[in-house]
């Protein structure tokens, strides 16, 4: 149902208005498309893969941000200095009212990742998949899109669901029902996304001090110089 229902490729633009915050937050998220690398496992396999991290994320993020404030703990360790490098959404929303990320007195602050973790536990994971992704050069992979819309789309069909409610009561049972259906693919995504993170993480720790090599190839006629080549993961 996911494959045929939803594209897996992404947007070419954004729907919003040209110059506004929120069109340049899509098309920094559109360019990560054109990104040369690409995630270990997607989201999809991942599960599979690294099922204790995919469990663990799954069932502590309802209860408790633990998972979210792991993994960007873990991300920001792995990618760069640590809690030093911590802002709130690692910089992946845009500025709105006082709300300005690094800017507010969240910068490497603990404190500011355990609220984050608590309140955004959900979005908070895929802030650490997103600064990954954007430190990496990663790009989403098809699968991944259409996970993902699954998701969103469950969650918008939700929402209209407890708003049809809100007019004919009889749709209460429903709707509820749907939400939590909702609720639940939304956070077996989480999980997945955890499962991947901890394989990206796992992998590149492996490949540290991994340098190019040149490999020769076959010279043309002149004879063209071996050129220096590396092998994708």
């Amino acid at each position: 149902m996911v494959f045929c229902c939803f594209s897996s490729e992404p947007p070419e633009k954004s729907s919003w208005k040209e110059g506004s915050a929120k069109a340049k937050w899509d098309n920094r998220l559109i360019g990560m498309a054109g990104n040369p690398n690409q995630f270990d496992t997607n989201l999809m396999d991942a599960p599979c893969k690294a099922p204790l991290p995919c469990c663990c994320t799954f069932l502590l993020t309802p209860c408790c941000g633990i998972p979210t404030c792991y993994w960007r703990k873990k991300a920001l360790e792995q990618y760069g200095n640590g809690m030093e490098d911590y802002i709130c959404t690692q910089g992946m929303e845009y500025d709105c009212c006082c709300f300005k990320p690094g800017r507010m007195g969240d910068k490497g602050s603990m404190v500011c990742l355990l609220l984050e973790g608590c309140c955004c536990s959900v979005r908070g994971m895929s802030y650490t998949r997103l600064y990954i992704m954007e430190n990496q050069n990663i790009r989403p992979d098809p699968v991944d899109y259409q996970i993902i819309a699954f998701s969103n789309c469950m969650q918008i069909l939700a929402c209209i669901c407890h708003i049809a409610a809100c007019i004919v009561p009889a749709l209460n049972d429903l709707a509820d029902l749907i939400s939590c259906i909702a609720d639940m693919i939304t956070l077996t995504v989480t999980g997945c996304m955890g499962a991947q993170i901890s394989l990206q993480i796992e992998n590149d720790q492996k490949n540290v001090g991994q340098v190019q090599v040149a490999v020769p190839v076959p010279t043309t006629e002149g004879g063209a110089p071996a050129v220096s080549a590396k092998m994708e993961r």
